[in-house]
């Protein structure tokens, strides 16, 4: 890409950018991943890689099915509940007295 390109697209991303407000799980997956764990530039590259629209043959069956389920669960307009880790430390500790070989430091 020539400089000016570039420098096109930063100016454009600049115009996007500010304050949003979104309920969109893929906004929210997209903004933890490029806030905590990959630049954005990094994910700007994997964006333009992604060949939309067109039918790609993937070599790890495993991890295909994996992404998909993930874009399915992040396309996906329910909502996820947690479960407040009270419950989940009263039903670990049930699973202990059930079974006292588990050995779980809670």
């Amino acid at each position: 890409m020539t400089k000016e390109i570039v420098s096109n697209q930063v100016a454009q991303l600049r115009e996007r950018s500010g304050s949003v407000d979104s309920n969109s799980r893929l906004v929210d997956f997209l903004y933890i991943l490029m806030r905590d764990h990959l630049p954005a530039g990094v994910v700007e590259g994997l964006v333009l890689d992604s060949r939309g629209g067109s039918t790609s043959a993937y070599t790890n069956g495993w991890l295909a099915l994996y992404a998909q389920d993930c874009a399915d669960r992040l396309m996906s307009t329910q909502t996820v509940e947690l479960i407040p880790e009270e419950e989940i430390k009263e039903i670990v500790q049930k699973m202990i007295v059930d079974d006292p070989t588990m050995t779980w430091d809670l």
